[in-house]
């Protein structure tokens, strides 16, 4: 049976309540989301031997999310621009706008306190098929820098299939840029099992973003054909990431976006696959964005854990499906524009599995 409970998981220093939902459904899938940042605090599933377990890097605690003023935005809903704006301005029309330049010069990540770091409103959802909630949150104009008022849901459903469907939803009453996405690190052997570096990936794109000395989209769209990019079949996560490759030396590791091959627009498609061997476990990621950002926690080793030891290098690995970082400022690149009054709209599918 899908079931949905709710609890108090903590409170804001100016006394409201942070609450935590978990769904859960016949196939021992267990998902944690809290109201703080509209983010998935914890996700689990069995392994092939029917071993349930912790695959996404957490914290233990809701105080160790909301004072740890340095974070990788652990599986928090990112906005209102996921990725880097460069030297964090953009123009609308005739009017230049500057946000908050939190890794200097650059915008990232919807600022110094982006959507991961406010507390929305959940509402439970319970229908025949699934379970979910859906968050909603208020970001005011020129807050972080943007224009307009901007009323965001985000709304996550379980089902017996064993999908995580993730619908961001969002309506300005002034022309801004939007970029949506979730920042969940994925450990598929267990969280606490050490790196992620024999997991296999495939990526469904033949082009990627190439990447200018400050780490800011060049512009240009490489094709991956005989380079360490090239995920087009199944691939070991770690072959590559010591190589001398440029792009891959520049980022200490993949942090990149790949072009998925489909431009089909609001048609969910195949982003990437993702298989652990030891515990047999599978994600696949489907999408209505253009691309998938794929980090494999390269600074992981700068920000505590739980128990006040850092976590280790590439202990997760993010899957963040999204439109193009600074798209604003790159013609060419998929508009981010979000017209006055007209809705935004994604959609994100993450499939678990045993294979």
């Amino acid at each position: 049976m899908l079931t949905i409970h709710k609890q108090s998981w903590g409170t804001l220093d100016d006394g409201r309540v942070v609450s935590l939902y978990t769904l859960k459904n016949n196939l021992g899938t267990q998902i944690a989301l809290s109201d703080f940042g509209a983010m998935i605090a914890s996700i689990k599933t069995n392994d092939a031997d029917g071993m349930n377990d912790e695959i996404t890097l957490n914290h233990e605690s809701f105080y160790a999310y909301y004072h740890n003023g340095e974070h990788p935005f652990l599986g928090g809903t990112i906005g209102r621009f996921a990725g880097k704006i460069n030297e964090g301005k953009f123009r609308i029309g005739d009017k230049e706008y500057a946000l908050a330049q939190n890794q200097a010069p650059n915008h990232l990540n919807g600022g110094v306190e982006g959507f991961d770091r406010k507390l929305w409103t959940g509402t439970r959802i319970r229908e025949n098929d699934r379970v979910g909630v859906r968050f909603t949150f208020v970001a005011k104009h020129l807050e972080e820098g943007y224009p307009g008022n901007l009323q965001v849901n985000t709304t996550y459903y379980l089902n017996d299939k064993n999908e995580l469907r993730i619908d961001f939803e969002a309506v300005s009453d002034e022309d801004t840029h939007v970029n949506i996405t979730n920042h969940t690190y994925y450990n598929l052997k267990g969280a606490k099992s050490g790196n992620c570096l024999d997991h296999q990936i495939r990526l469904y794109a033949d082009r990627f973003l190439h990447l200018n000395e400050n780490h800011i989209p060049s512009g240009e769209l490489m094709p991956v054909s005989g380079s360490p990019m090239d995920f087009t079949s199944e691939k070991v996560l770690g072959k590559h990431i010591d190589t001398d490759y440029e792009q891959v030396k520049l980022t200490s590791g993949f942090d990149h976006d790949w072009v998925l091959n489909s431009a089909e627009k609001e048609v969910l498609k195949h982003a990437a696959s993702v298989y652990e061997p030891n515990s047999r476990r599978t994600l696949d990621v489907y999408t209505t964005y253009p691309s998938v950002h794929l980090y494999t926690g390269n600074s992981l080793h700068n920000f505590e854990n739980t128990q006040g030891n850092t976590f280790e290098k590439h202990a997760g690995l993010a899957l963040e499906a999204q439109y193009y970082p600074d798209s604003p400022n790159h013609s060419h690149f998929p508009s981010t524009l979000l017209e006055k009054g007209r809705l935004y709209s994604e959609k994100t599918i993450l499939k678990f599995g045993i294979r």
